[in-house]
C-alpha cells in the first residue's frame, strides 16, 4: 500500500523501488559516503547501475521501500526476515539523501515498515546501527531498544501487539504504535530480568506493555482498567529439575496454558511452582508471556580441544554443578574404526567441582562419553571422515552450516565466511536436510544444495529444477568475518590475467574497487592468513562483484524453461601461500622489483595510481597507468638491501628489497680473482674447485673421487651439486659439464637443463646461481643438495640464533643461512631458492666440515627456476639482513 503525507510545497510518497529509480538512488548513496563510521561505498571507483538495482531492489515479498519527494527518490529502506531469529523483520539499511534530512522521511519509512511487519504477522522489528549515529534518537522515538552487550543491535517489540484483538481495537492502525508513544521505551528490571516498558495514550485509551529483553515476550500488560502482570523467578543459575516460583497477577479470571497443563487464574495474585527450564512460555488468555533462565545440568561433560584429529591426546572435563558429591564410572564407547583410551575410569566429584581426565584417540569416527546420567558425543577426524549433524557438516578441514549460512576453515582460527544465496529475487533457505544435501523451495524452482568434502577442498553444488520459466541470476554473497585482528591478513583479488595480493589496510586496500558485475578471466577470490590461503573458486560462466572491502558476490546466469534443470558449482580451497594461482602470478598492487642495477615500480591495479618512492631522503613521485612500470632508482652495486618508503593513497609502507648486482671480472679460462677472493672452477661436476679467501683455501678438493657419509656418497669435493629428478639421483656431480665461459657451466640430463654460474658481488662476496629448466612436456619434481666440502674442521658455527664451538661432531640448521669459522676465516652462506629449503652446518667424526643447502621445486614444462647461494666473509651483512626480516626465499624464486 502507499502512505502519503503533505509537506510544505511537496508531498512525500512511500512506495516500492522501481528500476527507473536507480540514478536517484546512486545520488543518495554518494551523499552518504562519509555518514557511516567506515564510510559507505567510500572508495568505489566505478558503479554499475544494473548492480545497484540487483543489490538494492530487495527480495520477493520484501521489495525495498523508497521515499519520493517532489517527484524525486530521496531515501530508501531495505528490509527482510532476520537470517537467524524467527518472526523478526530486519531493516538492513535506511538512508536519506543529505539534502533532504530533517523532513521526517526516515520516520515515515519506519512507520511503513512497521505496518508491513504487522501485516505479515512478525513479532519484532530490528536493525543494526552504531552508538554515535544521530539516527539513534529517531530509532528510540519510534520504539527501538538497544540490546545490551551488542554493537549496536536494536529491537522494536511492538508488532506482536497487533495479534491481540483487544489491543488491535485500541490502536486501530499500526502507525499509532509510533505516533501515540508517550516516550521512548524505558529499561527496567524484574527480579534481575531486563525488560523494556512502552506507554501509549490513544485518545481516551491507555496501554502499557513490558517485554522481556531476551525472548521478546510480554512480562506485563495494562490497558485501561485491565492488566496481566508476570513476576519471573530471580535471574540466577538453576540446576535442572529444581523448582522455581512464579507470580501472576490479573484483573480478571483467565486461563493459563503452561506447557501441557492448563491453570485457571483468579483475579489478584496467583503463585505457581514450576520446574526450572531454559525457555519459559505462557499463554495467558490470548497473550504470550515468557522469560529465559540459566539452567545447568547436574553433570556436565566437555572435551578440549573441540576439534580432534587422530592420532591425538585430549582432555575430558567433568563438571559437578550440584550440591552433592557424585561418584561413578567414566565410560567411553567408540564406534567402528576408532579406539579411545582414558587415564582413569573411577571418578569422584565433590560438590561444585570439576575433574580433568586425559584421553588418547586413534582412528576416526564417533564415540559417546558417559558419566552417570550425562553423555557427550565426540567426533575424531582422520583423512576424509565427515560428520553430519542435521544442518551442520564437519570434516577435518571444514565446517558447513546451512542453517546459519556459514563456512569455517578448521585450520584458521577466528575466521568465518558467512554467505547467503538468492535466485529469481527470492532468498534461499537450506535448513531442510534431504538425502546427501539440503533443499530450498521458491515460487519458481526447487533448489538442492549438495556439499562434497574432498580433503582440504569443499565443493558446493546448486542443482536448480525450474517449476516455471526463469530468466535471472543465482547470486551467492560472502562476508569475511574475523573475531580478532590478524597482522598478516591479505586479500587476493583477480585483476586481468593475474592476481593482486595486498595486506588488508582499509581504505588503502582494496583501493578504489569497482561496484560492477564483471566476468573475470580467472574466477578466484581469496585471502592469506598466516601461511595459509583460502580461495573461493567459481565456474567460467560466473560473474564477480566486490560488494564492499570484505564482501563479494558471485553470479550465475540462470535461464530455464519450466521442467529444465541446471547445476552451478563453487569450491572452497585451503592451501599454503604461493606466488601463483593456477599458474598465474600473484603481484602487489604497486610492485617494486630490481632488474640489473635498477629499481622499478609497476602498477598492477585496475586504475591509475599516484605513488611516492622515498630513497636516501629523496622523494620520487610517479603516476602509473595500469600495467605501466617506471625506473625510480639506478646504479645499484654489489650486495645489499634497498630500504625504501612507498607512499600510496596516504598510506606509507616500508619495504626492504635485497639486491645482487655482480661486478665485472675477467675470467682466465676457469680462474678469476677480485679483492680478497680467488676462484678456480673445474668441469667435473661444474664445481668450484678452489676458493681462496685472504690467502687461505676454504674448500676440500681431490682429483680422484673420495667417499663421504653424506647424500653425495662419492665426489671430487669443492661445491658439489646433487640433482634428483622425480626422486632419481642423476649423479651430475660426477659428470663432465660444458664450460660456456665467464664462470658458467651447463649440463643436460634428459629434458632437464642445469646451469651453474659464479658471480663476484664485491671484494668479499661471491654468488652461485643455479638454474634448472624443464624442456619436457610434463611437470618434474626437482630435489637439490648443494654441499660445500670445507678444507678444515669447523672452529665455531652459528645458525638460527644458536652458536656452537668447534668439536668433532656438529650439526646446526636454519631455513636460509649459516655462519662458520674455519682457520682464520669467518664465512657466511645465504640460500635463496624456494619455500621448501634449508641450510645445515655439519661436522662428522673423521671428516672435515661441510655446509649443505637443500631445496625442492616442481617445475612445469618450459619453466625455469633459479637458486642463489651467497658466500661471503662479510658475515655482518647477513646478520643485518636477518634483523631486517627480509624473506630471501620469496625473492629467490624466479
Amino acid at each position: 500500500y502507499m502512505l502519503c503525507v503533505m509537506m510544505p510545497m511537496a508531498e512525500i510518497c512511500i512506495r516500492e523501488m522501481r528500476r527507473e529509480d536507480i540514478p536517484d538512488i546512486i545520488e543518495a548513496l554518494k551523499t552518504a559516503r562519509l555518514d557511516f563510521p567506515w564510510g559507505y561505498l567510500y572508495n568505489v571507483y566505478r558503479i554499475d547501475e544494473s548492480e545497484i538495482w540487483f543489490s538494492f531492489r530487495g527480495y520477493s515479498g520484501y521489495r525495498t521501500l523508497v521515499a519520493e519527494y517532489d517527484g524525486r527518490v530521496v531515501a530508501l529502506l531495505e528490509y527482510f526476515p532476520h537470517w537467524e531469529e524467527k518472526n523478526n523483520l530486519y531493516i538492513g539499511l535506511i538512508l536519506t539523501h543529505r539534502d533532504f534530512r530533517g523532513l521526517g522521511i526516515g520516520t515515515r519509512l519506519i512507520k511503513h515498515c512497521l505496518g508491513i511487519a504487522v501485516e505479515k504477522k512478525f513479532d519484532l522489528l530490528s536493525l543494526h546501527t552504531w552508538a554515535t549515529n544521530r539516527a539513534v534518537r529517531l530509532y528510540r522515538r519510534t520504539g527501538f531498544c538497544w540490546m545490551p552487550s551488542t554493537y549496536v543491535y536494536m529491537k522494536n517489540f511492538v508488532p506482536r501487539l497487533f495479534k491481540y484483538d483487544e489491543l488491535q481495537k485500541i490502536f486501530r492502525v499500526p502507525e499509532n504504535l509510533i505516533d501515540c508513544l508517550v516516550e521512548p521505551p524505558r529499561e527496567e528490571f524484574l527480579n534481575g530480568h531486563r525488560a523494556w516498558r512502552y506507554r501509549w495514550k490513544i485518545d481516551n485509551d491507555y496501554v502499557e506493555a513490558s517485554f522481556d529483553s531476551n525472548t521478546g515476550l510480554l512480562l506485563g500488560l495494562k490497558w485501561n482498567d485491565e492488566y496481566v502482570l508476570l513476576e519471573p523467578p530471580e535471574d540466577v543459575e538453576y540446576i535442572s529439575g529444581s523448582n522455581t516460583s512464579v507470580s501472576i497477577r490479573t484483573s480478571r479470571p483467565i486461563p493459563a496454558y503452561i506447557g501441557d497443563k492448563v491453570y485457571y487464574l483468579r483475579p489478584g495474585e496467583n503463585k505457581l511452582s514450576l520446574e526450572a527450564k531454559k525457555d519459559n512460555k505462557f499463554l495467558l488468555e490470548q497473550f504470550e508471556f515468557g522469560y529465559r533462565l540459566k539452567v545447568l545440568d547436574n553433570i556436565g561433560i566437555e572435551v578440549e580441544p573441540r576439534l580432534l584429529v587422530s592420532p591425538c591426546a585430549f582432555k575430558i572435563l567433568l563438571f559437578n554443578n550440584s550440591d552433592s558429591s557424585i561418584s561413578g564410572d567414566l565410560v567411553v564407547v567408540p564406534g567402528d574404526g576408532l579406539k579411545v583410551y582414558v587415564s582413569e575410569e573411577c571418578i569422584e566429584l565433590p560438590p561444585k567441582s570439576f575433574k580433568e581426565v586425559s584421553a588418547y584417540a586413534l582412528g576416526e569416527g564417533k564415540c559417546r562419553i558417559y558419566f552417570k546420567e550425562a553423555k557427550k558425543d565426540v567426533v575424531v577426524f582422520e583423512k576424509d571422515y565427515v560428520n553430519r549433524d542435521k544442518c551442520r557438516i564437519t570434516s577435518r578441514y571444514w565446517v558447513l552450516d546451512t542453517k546459519e549460512e556459514m563456512v569455517k576453515c578448521n585450520e584458521v582460527s577466528n575466521f568465518t565466511m558467512w554467505w547467503m544465496s538468492i535466485l529469481d529475487n527470492e532468498r534461499l533457505r537450506f535448513d531442510s536436510p534431504v538425502g546427501d544435501g539440503f533443499v530450498s523451495r521458491t515460487e519458481s524452482a526447487t533448489i538442492r544444495l549438495i556439499p562434497e568434502f574432498r580433503g582440504d577442498e569443499l565443493f558446493l553444488e546448486f542443482e536448480i529444477m525450474a517449476s516455471k520459466d526463469i530468466d535471472d541470476y543465482l547470486m551467492i554473497q560472502f562476508w569475511l568475518s574475523m573475531d580478532k585482528p590478524y597482522e598478516d591478513l591479505f586479500f587476493i583479488v583477480p585483476v586481468g590475467d593475474y592476481f593482486v595480493r595486498e595486506r588488508y589496510v582499509y581504505p588503502f586496500f582494496p583501493m578504489d574497487y569497482e561496484f560492477v558485475r564483471e566476468e573475470f578471466m580467472h574466477r578466484v577470490f581469496g585471502c592469506d592468513i598466516g601461511d595459509k590461503h583460502i580461495l573461493i573458486e567459481f565456474e567460467p560462466d560466473g560473474f564477480f562483484t566486490m560488494r564492499n572491502p570484505y564482501s563479494i558476490r558471485i553470479y550465475y546466469k540462470v535461464r530455464l524453461k519450466a521442467g529444465e534443470k541446471v547445476r552451478k558449482r563453487l569450491c572452497f580451497r585451503l592451501g599454503y601461500q604461493d606466488k601463483e594461482i593456477h599458474g598465474k602470478p600473484i603481484n602487489r598492487a604497486l610492485e617494486t622489483f630490481i632488474i640489473g642495477d635498477c629499481l622499478y615500480v609497476k602498477n598492477n591495479w585496475h586504475r591509475p595510481l599516484d605513488a611516492n618512492i622515498r630513497y636516501n631522503g629523496e622523494d620520487v613521485k610517479v603516476r602509473l597507468n595500469p600495467k605501466e612500470e617506471k625506473k625510480v632508482v639506478s646504479n645499484l652495486r654489489g650486495f645489499g638491501a634497498l630500504c625504501i618508503d612507498v607512499g600510496l593513497l596516504g598510506f606509507l609502507e616500508k619495504r626492504k628489497i635485497p639486491y645482487f648486482v655482480p661486478v665485472r671480472v675477467d675470467w682466465d679460462d676457469k680462474y678469476a680473482e677480485y679483492g680478497d677472493i680467488c676462484v678456480r672452477l673445474d668441469g667435473r661436476g661444474g664445481s668450484i674447485k678452489s676458493l681462496v679467501i685472504n690467502g687461505e683455501e676454504i674448500l676440500k678438493w681431490s682429483d680422484s673421487m673420495f667417499y663421504t657419509s653424506h647424500h653425495i656418497a662419492k665426489t671430487y669435493g669443492g661445491c658439489s651439486l646433487l640433482i634428483s629428478v622425480d626422486g632419481e639421483d642423476k649423479e651430475i656431480y660426477l659428470k663432465d659439464w660444458d664450460y660456456v665461459g665467464d664462470g658458467k657451466f651447463r649440463v643436460d640430463i634428459g629434458d632437464i637443463e642445469v646451469c651453474r654460474k659464479i658471480c663476484f658481488l664485491d671484494k668479499t662476496t661471491i654468488m652461485e646461481e643455479i638454474k634448472v629448466k624443464n624442456n619436457g612436456y610434463r611437470p618434474r619434481k626437482i630435489s637439490a643438495d648443494h654441499m660445500m666440502f670445507l678444507s678444515k674442521n669447523i672452529i665455531g658455527a652459528k645458525a638460527r640464533g644458536l652458536t656452537s664451538s668447534g668439536d668433532d661432531l656438529l650439526f646446526l640448521s636454519s631455513l636460509d643461512h649459516g655462519l662458520v669459522e674455519i682457520g682464520n676465516v669467518r664465512i657466511g652462506v645465504l640460500l635463496m631458492a624456494s619455500e621448501k629449503q634449508g641450510v645445515s652446518i655439519n661436522q662428522q667424526i673423521g671428516e672435515g666440515g661441510s655446509i649443505v643447502s637443500l631445496w625442492d621445486w616442481t617445475i612445469k614444462p618450459n619453466e625455469e627456476k633459479t637458486a642463489r647461494i651467497v658466500i661471503t666473509t662479510n658475515v655482518e651483512i647477513i646478520e643485518k639482513f636477518l634483523e631486517k626480516d627480509i624473506n630471501f626465499r620469496h625473492y629467490g624464486i624466479s
